[in-house]
C-alpha cells in the first residue's frame, strides 16, 4: 500500500506542477515594444507577468500629449497599443532680420534650422547667420544682424578731385570726378559703391588732350570752327563749290591728340561731276595718252618728210643724165 500511495502522489504532484507552469506561460509577456518617441522604464527581467504595466518617458525634442497615458499592459502574451502619447517640440517664430529675410522653406520643428540671409547692399555682421530649434523649445543664439555695405573712399587722382568726400561710403553712395583747369577727365566721371563693397569702376585720370587745328584744302569747317579742341571735340566739314568730299564728313579728337577718323580730302570735279585728272591714276593714263600721241605725230611725219625728198631729188648718177653734161 506504501509504495503505491507514495507513486500516486507523486503524480498528482507532478500534474500540479505542470498546470501550474503551463498558466505562468501563458500569463507572460516579452519585454515591451521600442518607440521612436520614447523610452520604456524597464525592470531587470526578461518576462512579465499579465496585467503588468511599464510606463514611458518621452525622448528629449518630445513633449507629453495632455490627455493620453505614457505606458503600456501585458495582456496574457502581448502588449496594449496605447495611441501616440508624445509628440515634437516645435518652437516659435524664429523672429525678425533687419535688412534681411529668412530663406524659405522655414520648419519650426525641433532639429530643424533657418537660415538668414542680408539684402542686396548689405553684408552679414554675425558669425553665425541661422538658428537651431532645440528640445526645450527655444531658439538657439540670436537673431542674425545685417549692416550697410560700406566702401573705403576712393584714391585721389592727380590734377583732380572729387567729391563728396566722407571717411566711408554706403552701397549705392556716389562720388563725383573733375579735373583742375583746362584738363580732359579720361574714364567714369562718377563712380558708385557697389553690393559687394568697391567701386563701379576705377578711378579716372586728368591728362592735357589737345589735338592739331584741322585744315582741309579746298574745304571748310560748318561746325567746331575755333579751338582750342580738346578731347571729344568735333569738327565737320564740306568743300568747296567744284570740289567733292572724299573720307568722313566729321572728325572727333581723341585721347591720344589724334583726329579719328583721319582728316577728309576736297578732289575737283569736271563737268560731268566725276572726279578730273588730279587723281594719280587719270594723270598716268593722260600723260601716257599724250606721249601715244606724239609719237604717232613723230612716226607720220617723218614718212611724209622722206616721201616728198625722194620725189625732189634728180637722179644724177643715171648715164642718161652723165651724157647731156658731157655734151654741153
Amino acid at each position: 500500500m506504501f509504495p503505491y500511495c507514495s507513486i500516486r502522489h507523486v503524480t498528482a504532484l507532478f500534474l500540479l506542477y505542470l498546470v501550474s507552469s503551463l498558466a505562468g506561460v501563458e500569463g507572460a509577456c516579452d519585454p515591451p515594444p521600442r518607440l521612436s518617441y520614447a523610452d520604456a522604464k524597464l525592470d531587470s527581467v526578461n518576462t512579465y507577468e499579465n496585467g503588468s504595466k511599464i510606463n514611458y518617458d518621452c525622448l528629449p525634442g518630445y513633449r507629453s500629449i495632455p490627455g493620453t497615458i505614457r505606458y503600456v499592459t501585458c495582456l496574457g502574451s502581448t502588449w496594449s497599443n496605447p495611441p501616440t502619447f508624445c509628440e515634437v517640440v516645435k518652437c516659435r517664430n524664429p523672429g525678425e532680420i533687419q535688412n534681411g529675410q529668412i530663406e524659405e522653406p522655414i520648419n519650426q520643428s525641433f532639429g530643424s534650422r533657418v537660415v538668414f540671409k542680408c539684402n542686396t547692399g548689405y553684408r552679414m555682421l554675425s558669425k553665425l547667420n541661422y538658428r537651431d530649434c532645440q528640445s526645450n523649445g527655444e531658439w538657439s543664439n540670436d537673431v542674425p544682424k545685417c549692416e550697410a555695405q560700406v566702401c573705403p573712399p576712393p584714391t585721389a587722382i592727380t590734377d583732380g578731385d572729387f567729391s563728396p568726400q566722407k571717411d566711408e561710403y554706403s552701397y549705392q553712395d556716389s562720388v563725383t570726378f573733375k579735373c583742375n583747369k583746362d584738363l580732359a577727365l579720361v574714364g567714369s566721371t562718377s563712380l558708385f559703391c557697389t553690393a559687394h563693397g568697391n567701386w563701379s569702376s576705377d578711378e579716372p585720370n586728368c591728362k592735357d588732350v589737345v589735338c592739331e587745328y584741322p585744315h582741309v584744302e579746298n574745304g571748310q569747317k560748318i561746325s567746331g570752327l575755333r579751338g582750342p579742341y580738346k578731347l571729344n571735340y568735333a569738327v565737320t566739314f564740306k568743300c568747296d563749290n567744284g570740289f567733292e568730299l572724299t573720307g568722313p564728313q566729321t572728325i572727333t579728337c581723341t585721347v591720344d591728340n589724334i583726329w579719328e577718323p583721319p582728316l577728309p580730302e576736297c578732289r575737283r570735279k569736271d563737268k560731268e561731276g566725276t572726279e578730273n585728272a588730279e587723281k594719280p591714276g587719270n594723270v598716268g593714263v593722260i600723260v601716257g595718252a599724250i606721249f601715244g600721241v606724239l609719237a604717232v605725230g613723230a612716226a607720220v611725219g617723218g614718212s611724209v618728210y622722206y616721201f616728198i625728198i625722194k620725189k625732189r631729188k634728180p637722179k644724177t648718177d643715171s648715164p642718161r643724165a652723165h651724157y647731156s653734161n658731157v655734151s654741153n
